[in-house]
């Protein structure tokens, strides 16, 4: 059966994005099973596929042109305590972050590769197809 490109077919998975972009740490959904889970997250992805396709009806040239706020969300299913968990989270990065300074490190310049001259017996190799 095909997937649905209809926008009102993903009413539920868009209510499931404005609440985690409203949580700072987003949320989770419990699943029935594993299979529910992944389906729910193959349909949140289909789901911010088709807003941004929908976004594509802005003019070019405006910022929000074929985007979707929901692109900095993640999608992941697990499974926590014998039940299986959609978390839908913003995209952060891991570790500290720092601001580089204004020092500009000049790396050494790699000597150029000295060009290999071919002998007439390894051209004959090459030809027959031999490992060189």
């Amino acid at each position: 059966m095909p997937v649905s490109t209809s926008p009102r077919a993903y009413d539920d998975c868009f209510e499931l994005f404005e609440q985690a972009l409203s949580a700072p740490k987003g949320i989770r959904k419990r699943a029935p099973s594993a299979g529910k889970a992944k389906n729910l997250v193959s349909r949140l992805h289909k789901a911010r596929q088709i807003h941004r396709l929908e976004m594509t009806a802005l003019p070019p040239d405006n910022p929000d042109y074929g985007i979707s706020p929901y692109d900095k969300l993640v999608c992941s299913f697990r499974e926590v305590d014998d039940s299986w968990w959609v978390y839908i989270e913003p995209r952060l990065l891991d570790g500290e972050v720092e601001e580089l300074g204004g020092e500009v490190v000049e790396l050494p310049k790699a000597a150029p590769p000295t060009p290999r001259r071919l002998s007439i017996k390894d051209i004959k190799r090459r030809k027959l197809g031999a490992a060189e």
